[in-house]
């Protein structure tokens, strides 16, 4: 996966000179076939005329190549499916058509074609399976890594996990053959996946073995260590192991700070989600110091991430409310309020929780028609979301589309709504960047 910084992000990618070095000598072995004979003798005209097309299928595999590569895709499809016609017709060269395979499926996943995506990498995957030789593993397990993504985006768990847990025991039993930094984002890959479906010890279990092999390199590359750290402290706030999730982030945070050039983002993200955790452990002042800290590094780069600022505010609103500092929580709830309100990109459901918040605190203050005005101003917004999920829900219905994203639970405004109406005793807030996105990419292979 390209380098992605953690809020947490698995590193959804194979390396991919390892995919090209591989690749480059599986095709070098690809134009060996039966019945060629070394250049010292005389080939039959049979021979010479297989040798002959099957150097003119590699030179319009290559042609697509760099079609792709230059973002060409639509025309690259149509010669990779041209290519794999006349390799059917040809009956020849399993090696050739994997290749061809992988492009199709590249240029199928970029025009959202998912399942074409998904058909094409299935079957450059049984062709790997087909054979012995462990000299290909590194492009196979990047091909059902690949897989394992896409099925991800389709819903397709189960799938997923096997398409991992094959390629990370094909790893293990290379033991010294097998590429270390290959297996460990195997590994954090997989223990996102778990992450994702709510898994959370599965996911420790796995993204563990994955910090041990960090370990295990001699000199671990710093921002590395930090993201697999960084994950693996998430994972054990979420499953409940505050004390030890927050060590790691802790730890995370060590490192992070002493990175040259400093990482701002990736040390925002980092003190969002050890604020968070510390929020979980009843730990407000350390809380609230370190979403301070946070807030000042966000102001700092204003503009870049915003809605992460008006989460930080949020988040300090509600700790200020918490230490009984009304008057700084009313501050905070108000310039997170403006920021949501100024973004485009600013959520409903996030301007109705500061509402909330702001509603609650003027109640502590007696400010009892400024807090109405507030609750009914989250209450609408609440209700809007709902109408609005509901309205996608029945125009994916009618059309037999999918669902949208941020359609499929339809009463979540509602449920969020009942739960502010029943708890206006205490501020609301979220959990912060505890549970941040997580990115899947989709590995272009290096062919």
């Amino acid at each position: 996966m390209s380098t992605t910084t953690y809020p947490v992000n698995a590193v959804d990618r194979v390396n991919p000179s390892l995919v090209e070095t591989e690749t480059v000598r599986f095709m070098q072995q690809s134009r060996q076939f039966p019945g060629q004979k070394s250049p010292n003798t005389s080939a039959s005209d049979g021979a010479l005329a297989i040798s002959i097309k099957v150097a003119r299928i590699m030179d319009r595999i290559e042609a697509a190549d760099l079609a792709r590569q230059s973002t060409d895709y639509e025309w690259a499809g149509q010669e990779y499916g041209s290519i794999l016609e006349e390799l059917e017709d040809f009956g020849y060269s399993p090696g050739l058509k994997a290749r061809a395979l992988v492009g199709l499926a590249v240029c199928a996943d970029v025009a959202h074609r998912k399942e074409d995506a998904v058909s094409s990498y299935e079957s450059a995957a049984k062709i790997y399976d087909s054979m012995e030789s462990s000299a290909h593993w590194g492009t196979h397990s990047a091909i059902l890594n690949n897989l394992a993504i896409l099925y991800r985006g389709l819903d397709r768990s189960v799938d997923a996990e096997a398409c991992y847990v094959k390629a990370i025991n094909k790893h293990e039993k290379l033991a010294e053959a097998s590429d270390s930094e290959h297996l460990i984002l195997l590994y954090a890959n997989l223990a996102c996946l778990y992450y994702n479906i709510g898994l959370y010890d599965p996911a420790i279990m796995i993204q563990t073995r994955a910090l041990k092999l960090r370990l295990e390199v001699p000199t671990p590359e710093k921002t590395k260590l930090f993201e697999i750290l960084r994950a693996l402290g998430i994972f054990h706030v979420l499953a409940g192991n505050l004390e030890e999730g927050i060590k790691l982030l802790e730890r995370a945070k060590e490192i992070v700070r002493k990175l040259i050039p400093p990482d701002y983002e990736a040390t925002v993200e980092l003190l969002v989600n050890l604020g968070s955790a510390y929020i979980s452990f009843g730990k407000p002042l350390e809380a609230l110091s370190i979403h301070e800290e946070a807030a000042d590094l966000l102001e700092r780069t204003k503009g870049k991430n915003d809605l992460l600022l008006a989460q930080v505010l949020k988040n300090t609103g509600y700790l200020h409310s918490v230490l009984g500092r009304q008057d700084k929580a009313y501050e905070a709830n108000i310039r997170s309020l403006r920021i949501l309100n100024d973004n485009p990109a600013g959520e409903d459901t996030a301007r109705a929780e500061v509402y909330h918040n702001l509603a609650t605190v003027c109640d502590a203050l007696n400010r009892r028609q400024q807090a109405a005005a507030f609750r009914q101003c989250a209450q609408d917004l609440l209700h809007a979301v709902a109408a609005d999920c509901r309205d996608k829900i029945i125009h994916a219905t009618k059309q037999n589309e999918s669902l949208p994203s941020n359609a499929k639970t339809p009463f979540n405004a509602e449920r969020l709504f009942v739960r502010f109406a029943v708890s206006v005793e205490a501020p609301r807030r979220s959990r912060g960047n505890l549970t941040p996105p997580l990115r899947t990419e989709t590995v272009e292979f290096a062919l």
